[in-house]
This record gives C-alpha cells, sequence and structure tokens, in this order.
C-alpha cells in the first residue's frame, strides 16, 4: 500500500508483509515469453496433432496438415486446429521444410530432409505455449 512506510525495504528484509499471488500452473519463462509475441506464420494441424499439443507433447510432421508465413525456423508460429488457435510455438524449421514433410512419418521426412532433418519433432513440448 502507498500508506506503509518503506514497504518494499521491509518485505525484502523478510517481513511478511503484503500479499503473494501464484499461478494456477506452472509455466517455464521460456513459455511464458512464448506467449505475447508476434506470430510470423501459422502450423494447421489435425485433431490428433491438437490433441498431442494441448497434453503438452511435441507436433510431430504426421499430424500437421500445411504451413503458412512463410517463415524460418526459430520463429514464432501459431498452431492451428480447425480455424481456432490452439497454441504458439518455436519450430525448429521452416515453413518451406515443414511443407515437404507434412503428413509424413518421421522416418520419411529424414528421407525427405536428409541432413536437413535435426530430430523428429517439428516443435519440441518445452517449446510450446498453450493459449486460452
Amino acid at each position: 500500500s502507498s500508506t506503509e512506510e518503506d514497504v518494499i525495504l521491509r518485505s525484502v528484509c523478510g517481513e511478511d508483509i503484503g500479499t503473494i499471488l501464484l499461478a494456477d500452473s506452472a509455466i517455464n519463462k521460456k513459455r511464458r515469453g512464448i506467449k505475447p509475441v508476434n506470430p510470423s506464420g501459422r502450423i494447421v494441424v489435425d485433431e490428433g496433432a491438437a490433441g498431442a499439443v494441448l497434453s503438452h507433447k511435441s507436433l510431430l510432421p504426421v499430424g500437421v496438415l500445411a504451413a503458412s508465413g512463410p517463415f524460418d525456423s526459430g520463429k514464432p508460429v501459431d498452431i492451428v486446429c480447425n480455424g481456432s488457435v490452439i497454441a504458439r510455438g518455436i519450430p525448429d524449421y521452416s515453413s518451406e521444410d515443414i511443407n515437404l514433410i507434412k503428413g509424413k512419418r518421421s522416418e520419411d521426412a529424414k528421407k525427405i530432409l536428409g541432413d536437413r532433418l535435426k530430430h523428429k519433432d517439428i516443435i519440441r513440448s518445452e517449446n510450446i505455449a498453450i493459449l486460452p
């Protein structure tokens, strides 16, 4: 309160003063940083992939229907299912590469991208933030 004297100093010194508000769920700093950024593009996914993403799992090529932007790897994108934005993430591949491997199983994606395939995930789970 503005009427209390030296509130910050007293709080830092350990006095039990004020109110602390805690989030309902833990969200790491990386995911918290993904939510407010403007997306560079979008990845459209099927319902199976949407379920995986909403269960905090990685996005695999087999569940991707399309990628539009264009965008480079490392740029934030919206993850869309049935016209609704369900999450935002940081993909490890460009929209061009994603469109080459969309709908493919991981072993087929490796054949298509060769050495450009860093790992099987389009977006790793730690790089996905679920949106309300």
